[in-house]
């Protein structure tokens, strides 16, 4: 989401489950402060989110943020979780952050 939609950290941290529209093929963006952008989803990206709800398994807990923990506290992923993923995930790579 990060590269493919051009969304920031923060972004993608508040992302929760009814921002997806996956009849429309949209997606509702927060961005900073009251701005929303509603944005089209592509279907990779589509794909990738719901391969990531049904492969990580939810925790039992009342958040509705896409992007969770799996390991207690179960709670939304900061944007900073989201940047230490991209990082880590860069390593794997041999690329820089």
């Amino acid at each position: 989401m990060l590269a493919r939609l051009g969304l920031r950290a923060g972004e993608v941290a508040a992302l929760r489950l009814e921002d997806i529209d996956w009849r429309k093929g949209e997606l509702l963006v927060r961005g900073k402060g009251p701005k929303q952008e509603r944005l089209p989803l592509p279907t990779d990206v589509g794909e990738a989110i719901a391969g990531s709800l049904r492969r990580v398994g939810r925790p039992r807990f009342d958040a509705r943020e896409v992007f969770t923990r799996v390991r207690a506290p179960h709670q939304r992923l900061s944007s900073g979780g989201i940047t230490g993923i991209v990082y880590a995930a860069c390593g794997r790579a041999g690329i820089p952050p």
